[in-house]
Formats: structure tokens, sequence, C-alpha cells
């Protein structure tokens, strides 16, 4: 199978001052093309710095960051940020939908950043939340969902610009048993039926359950791999 993220040796540390703090400690990964892989570990212990770091918010001090073939740690700050754009798609635990546009405006938004416009975009958009079952909510705000409903919404936005890579960042933390469980079947299926690779940062059982491997990351370090079945 295609490997969509494939991390060798990567060292992530902050000077402040005299003193240096290292947060990721040679963390070598992989996670192939329709993969679901949870990463779990206590707060502090470096899941936010290895997301933003296979995301391209940030940088590795050290080792490589190789996401869909490119080293992305070896691009500018603004080739990271084009890179993203194009193939990364984002759930977030809060949702992070812009408040003053319609459910269709924000999804919309990421075909937009990469130049898709039109009836291609409009079209593609109407598509992506047919898929999550919120076509007729298209000209709603957001604040008239529900939780549930505006994490729907987050998956299509996530999904629309057909990204190699999706980063859920406890995709499930913000809403109650039932919702969550159908948002994250929801979220595995469209992902995996597309081939896309799927990264979730989670503290719950269930949805590391639900994963084809769970990566567990403990003071920087990664400390095991093992399937969710196993949990």
């Amino acid at each position: 199978m295609t490997m969509i993220v494939e991390l060798r040796n990567v060292e992530k540390w902050y000077d402040e001052g005299p003193t240096r703090r290292q947060v990721l400690h040679g963390v070598d990964m992989h996670i192939q093309a329709g993969e679901r892989v949870a990463l779990v570990g206590k707060s502090g212990s470096g899941k936010s710095s290895l997301l933003n770091i296979i995301s391209g918010i940030d940088y590795a001090n050290a080792g490589d960051v190789i996401i869909g073939g490119s080293d992305i740690n070896q691009l500018s700050e603004a080739a990271r940020t084009q890179f993203r754009r194009k193939h990364v798609g984002f759930v977030f635990q809060f949702f992070n939908l812009v408040p003053t546009l319609t459910v269709l405006e924000n999804v919309l938004l990421p075909l937009e950043l990469n130049g898709v416009m039109g009836v291609t975009a409009h079209t593609r958009a109407m598509q992506m939340l047919d898929q999550v079952g919120l076509a007729d909510r298209a000209s709603t705000a957001p604040d008239r969902l529900s939780g549930g409903e505006q994490q729907r919404v987050a998956v299509a936005r996530a999904l629309v610009h057909d990204p190699l890579l999706v980063l859920a960042d406890e995709p499930t933390g913000n809403l109650d048993s039932d919702t969550g469980e159908q948002i994250l079947q929801l979220l595995t299926h469209l992902t995996g039926a597309a081939g896309r690779a799927l990264l979730m940062v989670t503290h719950s059982r269930e949805v590391a359950a639900s994963a084809d491997r769970v990566v567990r990351i403990q003071a920087g370090h990664l400390v095991d791999d093992t399937t969710g079945a196993q949990l």
C-alpha cells in the first residue's frame, strides 16, 4: 500500500534561554493510505507537537517528515502552508466553523484556498454535504445546528478538497456518546472509502479501539504500537 506518513528519527526541542526543552525524541512512525491510526498519551506527552509537525504547522529540529512522498521539513513556511492547504484536512474538537458563514460557505473554504471556484466548487461542496447528510442545511448558519451537525459540517470541510491525510484532534470530545459514535463511524467510513490516511488524537478508549493501530506517546517517545482491538 502507499505510504502517506513516514517519520524518521524526528526530534523537536525549544530553546528557552540557556535551557533546551526536548519534547520529541527520535520518533519513527508511518501511516499507510486507508489506514486509521489513533495517537494516545497524557497531556504534555508530545501529542500536539507531533500533530503540528505532521501537519506542517510546525517544523522538526531534526529528522525526516515525509507526507505523500514530500519531506515537508525541508520546505519553507510558506510552502508548508500551501502543502497543508492542498493535502491535509483537519477535524477539531470544537468544530472551528466560521460563525459568519453558512454551512455551504464553510465547506467551500478549502476549495477556495486551493483556487477551485464557481460551479465546480459548489458542486463538490454540495456532494460532500450530501455525504454527511446535511445538503438540506446548506444555507443555515452554524449556530442553528446541533453539535453533532456542526461536526458533520467540519468533517465535510476536512474532506472536500480530497486530502491525502486527515488529522482529527479529539473529534468526539465535545459530543455525547451516541452522537460521538455516529461522527466516528462517518469519519472512518469516508476516509477509508477514499483511501485517505486518518490520524486521530484522542483520550477516548472507544475512538482508539476503532482504529487499525494505536500509537502511544509518553514523554516525547513512542512507546507502544498495537491494534485497536487489543486495547
